[in-house]
Formats: structure tokens, sequence, C-alpha cells
């Protein structure tokens, strides 16, 4: 035979289930209340602690920002002008047949990861912003980076066929770079 039934509603039940609650958290009062401050605490700490590195990754996640920072690399790299920083290349290379065409190499696989980056990010911001004002000027950016492959790349191609021929091409000036409008001002 069941045991008989305790409480014959729902509401007996809660009643019954409250007051046991009740009593248990008069009895433990002081653990339970020590546990939910530690709690409290540690939950307020990491609230802290993801605020103020959430503001500095989503700066850092801004495409906008991104292309900035790369437009400023950009300009740390050529030393502001494009053209002597190319010029100087060559001449590193005339200067250092035997470093020459590993000099060009490394050039290159650094423009070119650069580009690789530049990309993703304008990428982003033609996703995000649309291809409108924003997106052109990022693009004038990208666009000086890709020059600057071309002209890397085509200097390490000479290097690889003839370390000697560079300082011929650049007295000659027909490299690329000597070739565009503004590296007509670049004395040789």
């Amino acid at each position: 035979m069941p045991r008989p039934t305790l409480y014959k509603t729902p509401e007996e039940k809660a009643a019954a289930c409250r007051a046991t609650s009740k009593k248990y958290y008069e009895k433990h009062r002081v653990q339970i209340n020590r546990r939910s401050h530690r709690k409290y605490k540690k939950k307020l700490q990491t609230v802290r602690k993801d605020s103020s590195t959430t503001a500095k990754v989503s700066e850092r996640c801004d495409p906008l920002w991104l292309m900035e920072k790369a437009k400023e690399q950009f300009m740390k790299l050529t030393h502001g002008t494009l053209y002597t920083y190319l010029d100087e290349i060559a001449q590193y290379c005339i200067a250092n047949p035997e470093e020459a065409l590993g000099f060009c190499a490394l050039m290159e696989e650094q423009w070119n990861a650069f580009m690789m980056e530049v990309q993703g990010v304008l990428g982003d911001i033609l996703q995000i912003y649309g291809c409108g004002d924003i997106w052109k000027k990022a693009d004038m950016v990208a666009r000086d980076i890709r020059h600057v492959v071309s002209l890397v790349e085509e200097i390490h191609m000479q290097a690889m066929s003839s370390v000697d021929d560079i300082a011929d091409w650049c007295s000659s000036g027909i490299f690329g770079y000597q070739i565009c409008p503004e590296g007509a001002k670049v004395v040789i």
C-alpha cells in the first residue's frame, strides 16, 4: 500500500516548499550571504576587465582605424617619399650585389603581406560602408601599396636576371619608379 499523500493541492505543496526553504535559509544564512557576495565581486571584476578591453578591441577591429594605421605604416616605411624609397632599394642593390637578391625578396614579401592585410580591410570597409567616399579614400591607400608592390617586384626581377644590370637600368632611368612623373624629381 502506498504512503498517504501529504499535500492535496499544488498550493499546499508550494507552501510547504517555501517553509522548508525559509527554514534552511535561516539556518545557513551566513554561508549563503558570503557565497553570494563572493560571486558578485567576481562578476563585477570580470565586467570591469571586459569593459576595459572591449573598448580597445572594438577600436582595433574598426576597419577605418585599421586603414588609418595602414596609411601611417605606409608613410613610415617609405619615409614619406615613395620614389626616393624605391631609389634607396635600387641603390642598396647596387652597393651590395651579393645581398641584392635576398634583400629584394624580403622587401617584396614584406610589401605583399602588407598588401594582403590592406585588401582584407578594404573588403570590410566595402561591406560596412559601401563604395562611397569612405571606400574611395581607403582605396587610395591600397592603390599606393599595390603600386609599391609592382615597383619592388620590378627591381626584384631585375636582380634575379642580372644584379650587375641594376646600375645600368638605374643610370638609364628605365625603372618604373623613374618613369613616373613624381619619380623624375628623384636625383640619381
